[in-house]
């Protein structure tokens, strides 16, 4: 009987303690469409700040709208490693890597641009080369024609209206 009774107890004290819990996830970030940053869908509303009508990708004038911080290359090497980070790079870059996820991130002249960042959206002037890294990465170009090598799948790029 006293192990039936402490069986009893234990599965009581398990219900009460199980039936409790709960998981609620708040996005702290209320003024961030739904989708976005990271979708890839250009048919999609919420794409980060809009879509070029042209090519469905992101445009530059729209991006800039809700970009939150400025970097600087100073012709160098730069790379933006934070998370869901929104930013505007304001000179040119050798190597701009962008491996933050869900990064939104918009530049000028970049020689070589490396996405390596999940979900990350990235608007540039031009590029010689692109090289997508991770998933569910959009990424577009206003000139040029650069050499992409994409390792990973559900990539967006092209050429995106000015």
């Amino acid at each position: 009987m006293t192990r039936l009774r402490a069986g009893v107890l234990t599965l009581g004290c398990a219900a009460v303690l199980l039936g409790g819990c709960s998981v609620e996830v708040v996005d702290d970030d209320a003024t961030r469409p739904a989708d976005a940053p990271g979708t890839t869908d250009p048919t999609k509303p919420g794409l980060p700040g809009g879509t070029s009508a042209a090519t469905g990708l992101p445009t530059r004038a729209d991006l800039l709208r809700d970009l939150r911080t400025e970097h600087t290359c100073g012709g160098g090497d730069l790379d933006l490693p934070v998370a869901g980070t929104t930013a505007e790079v304001v000179d040119d870059c050798a190597t701009l890597t962008v491996s933050g996820a869900a990064a939104v991130v918009v530049a000028g002249e970049v020689t070589d641009l490396v996405v390596a960042g999940a979900g990350a959206t990235v608007v540039v002037r031009s590029a010689a080369s692109v090289t997508i890294d991770a998933a569910d990465v959009t990424v577009a170009w206003e000139g040029g024609s650069p050499r992409v090598t994409d390792h990973a799948a559900g990539g967006t790029y092209g050429t995106a209206a000015p």
